[in-house]
């Protein structure tokens, strides 16, 4: 039976929320860690690592997050868009104690926010000092930003597209070197971090029309690297072969990934989310869309398992959960079933909802359950996020009635 949960804490902003992310950070340190300044170290909050973004330090002191909300507003006059970062403390001072301490709210230099990415360093679990934030804009730019327990800094914009295109998602691969745009124009970008610092930005491949001229609405690189996958307005899902860019020795000519795969009659509207997980060593892709639905693509078979559901909205964003064991805890469930994860969804105007995949043994089979739904947003709900494993905190944000809810099962 699904559980309905409310809020322990709510708050509102003064912009529209669109992305937000969660950063962890280490008591006894004024600022995020990052373990090594080698970009090779890093990997994203991006689902590939299982979004074990709780933070849960090292040394003396106590483990801590920050919350990084981007806002989006349209000026309906003049068709201006403008956005911030603003960046929250959660304090949690008991089981149902939470509340959000505002440190400080930074206005982008041009446009409005459409994703965030959390660059983490995957050697240590703390974060001692400079963790970046990518940021994607509606003036066809990424910005990185440098963000502490008590501010965020803006380090640089990278140029990816004319001033008219909104960058609409952004993914990092699991080495950390490589960034993955989509963009209004249906395009794909693929760029790579030329630096150390992690400030600068080089295009190296670009796909044009991957969606028929429609929206490019989201992609994400599987497991090991080696694919992209992308989905669009069109509502086809496809498949990108990246080896052509690993195997380059020219770092100066642009490649052209390789479409491997697509479909276009699962889904009856537009591809917004795909979340790739590791299920017994084996890859599945599960997607959200417009038509509602969740469902499940096995890329080793090159088939759409035979399991789907209906969320009641628009399924915006899909983020695994890496807290598991509590949840199954919360919920009476035997951690001997058959594997089984969690994840996090972000479902427009029926708010934020956690499922659960179960895969049977063999991984033919799945089913997906929806175990919690959070429905105290007004209006629509595109960004939600997790903060912690053990006895996690969900945050979950609305878009016009700017809401801002802290809530635990």
């Amino acid at each position: 039976m699904t559980r309905a949960v409310s809020s322990l804490y709510t708050s509102f902003l003064d912009a529209p929320p669109a992305a937000c992310v969660s950063v962890p950070f280490h008591g006894s340190s004024d600022i995020c860690d990052e373990a090594t300044n080698s970009a090779a170290s890093l990997i994203t909050n991006s689902g590939n690592d299982g979004g074990d973004d709780g933070g849960s330090g090292g040394g003396g002191g106590s483990a801590g997050s920050l919350l990084v909300t981007g806002t989006y507003t349209l000026d309906k006059d003049t068709q201006l868009r403008t956005g911030s970062l603003v960046l929250h403390e959660v304090l949690m001072k008991d089981k149902d104690g939470i509340e959000l301490k505002h440190h400080q709210t930074e206005p982008l230099p041009s446009g409005s926010v459409l994703d965030i990415r959390l660059l983490k360093a995957s050697a240590s679990p703390s974060f001692p000092s400079g963790c970046k934030l990518l940021v994607a804009t509606s003036t066809g730019q990424i910005s990185v930003y440098s963000v502490s327990r008590r501010s965020l800094k803006f380090l640089s914009t990278h140029e990816v597209t004319d001033s008219t295109t909104l960058i609409l998602n952004l993914s990092i691969s699991p080495d950390g070197l490589l960034v993955s745009t989509t963009t209004s124009d249906s395009k794909i970008h693929i760029l790579k971090f030329t630096d150390t610092t992690l400030t600068s930005l080089k295009q190296i491949a670009e796909v044009e029309n991957v969606h028929t001229g429609l929206e490019a609405w989201t992609s994400i690189f599987s497991i090991d690297g080696k694919t992209l996958y992308s989905g669009g307005d069109d509502g086809s899902f496809a498949a990108w072969d990246l080896g052509a860019l690993n195997n380059s020795e020219d770092e100066d000519e642009e490649q052209t990934p390789v479409q491997t795969y697509r479909n276009r009659k699962i889904h009856t509207a537009g591809v917004t989310s795909i979340l790739p997980v590791t299920i017994s060593g084996q890859e599945y892709i599960i997607t959200g869309s417009y038509d509602q639905f969740v469902r499940i693509f096995s890329p080793s078979t090159k088939r759409w398992l035979d399991t789907s559901i209906d969320l009641e909205g628009g399924v915006w964003r899909l983020e695994i959960l890496s807290s598991n064991n509590f949840i199954q805890k919360e919920q009476g469930i035997s951690s001997d079933k058959n594997a089984e994860i969690y994840i996090l969804a972000s479902c427009m105007h029926a708010g934020c909802c956690i499922l659960s995949a179960e895969f049977k043994e063999g991984g033919g089979e799945a089913i997906l359950t929806p175990i919690a739904t959070m429905k105290e947003h007004e209006s629509m709900n595109y960004a939600s996020a997790c903060i912690g494993n053990n006895e996690p905190v969900f945050i979950s944000t609305s878009f016009y009635d700017r809401r801002v809810c802290c809530w635990r099962l």
